[in-house]
């Protein structure tokens, strides 16, 4: 048995996964039996646990909300959501907007998402995506977010492309009746609800650093791990110039219904890199804020519970905007994404 000191030593990627997966044979149901039967049949999957990010509602009609809180936990070094933690919760809508119009055995896949920064949401409220079908085809489809937080403000819009996957012809058959799913109980709340850990840097330290040495103090322990890497275990691994490097384990903990790593995760890390790697270009004193991302996911990322990692550079650095590029690969070495991103730079004088 485990002793105390050994439990708090344990990272929440590294517990227990929490959550489930539908049945195969719910996916042979329409869709407004399927999302009855869904929520009888089924656990949330482990990523709705870790972050509380949940589908409200959507229609055949191609329209969908998903939410997320905006929760502390999600916080940067400089006190922000990022970009890419807002993806989860617009990649939820943007998938939630298409599925409910496929027919039965129907799939889709994430291939590409971009968004764009508005504000800067209000940590402790609720992130909400409003998705859209905007066009729907055989092999792919086009649809819309708009991402509010919890005072009705848009903080980010984009739009996602999805592959399109014909109906599978071999799903088991739907039970006459089924048993409803018996939700079990956990000795601790789930994570997104527990006090935070980590901390977010005083303005002295971005007063008195510059940014490639704030980030070269993160990367030997000489300054606090952030929130959001304590949730998620996101690292900053390696520094230098124009460049960074971050892993992030590919845990279940990520895990959608369809039992891989959710593609906003994947818009994560990548915008975290791409951050890192324009931060470190920024003078001391002076202020960053990423304000968009595209990403084109290559293949499926699961979860191994192996590191994935994303290398990015900085393509372009004028005197108020900065460009990069990141490429996320698995732990075999195989890309799974690449990423383009840029950020304001503020000037101290």
């Amino acid at each position: 048995m485990a002793t105390a000191e050994q439990n708090l030593a344990v990272e929440i990627w590294e517990e227990p996964v929490r959550g489930g997966y539908p049945p195969e044979w719910l996916m042979a149901l329409p869709w407004p039996e399927r999302s009855k039967a869904w929520e009888e049949v089924s656990l949330p999957p482990p990523i709705a646990h870790l972050l509380g990010a949940r589908p409200l509602d959507a229609d055949p009609g191609g329209e969908a909300v998903g939410t997320m809180p905006a929760s502390p936990w999600l916080c940067s070094p400089q006190g922000r959501i990022p970009l890419g933690a807002i993806a989860i919760v617009a990649d939820l809508a943007f998938g939630m907007a298409l599925g409910a119009t496929l027919p039965p055995g129907g799939g889709f896949t994430t291939a590409e998402l971009s968004l764009t920064r508005v504000r800067e949401p209000q940590v402790g409220g609720t992130l909400s995506a409003h998705g859209r079908l905007v066009h729907g085809g055989d092999r792919s489809a086009l649809t819309e977010v708009k991402v509010y937080d919890g005072t009705e403000a848009l903080v980010a819009a984009g739009t996602s492309r999805l592959a399109v996957f014909p109906p599978l012809g071999d799903l088991p058959p739907v039970p006459d009746a089924w048993e409803p799913v018996v939700w079990p109980t956990y000795d601790t709340p789930d994570p997104w609800e527990r006090e935070p850990e980590g901390e977010v840097l005083d303005a002295e330290v971005w007063s008195g650093r510059s940014g490639l040495e704030v980030l070269r103090a993160h990367v030997v322990g000489e300054l606090p791990v952030p929130p959001i890497g304590r949730l998620t275990g996101l690292r900053i691994t390696d520094v230098a110039e124009s460049s960074a490097t971050v892993t992030m384990p590919a845990t279940e903990w990520f895990c959608t219904p369809a039992r891989t790593v959710q593609g906003g995760v994947t818009a994560l890390i990548a915008d975290t890199a791409l951050a890192c790697a324009i931060q470190t270009t920024v003078d001391r004193g002076d202020s960053f804020l990423p304000v968009d991302i595209k990403v084109n996911h290559l293949r499926p990322v699961f979860a191994d519970g192996r590191d994935l990692v994303a290398e990015a550079a900085v393509t372009h650095r004028g005197r108020s905007i900065a460009v990069a590029h990141a490429t996320v690969r698995n732990a075999d070495g195989k890309p799974v994404a690449v990423a383009t991103g840029s950020a304001l730079i503020g000037d101290s004088q």
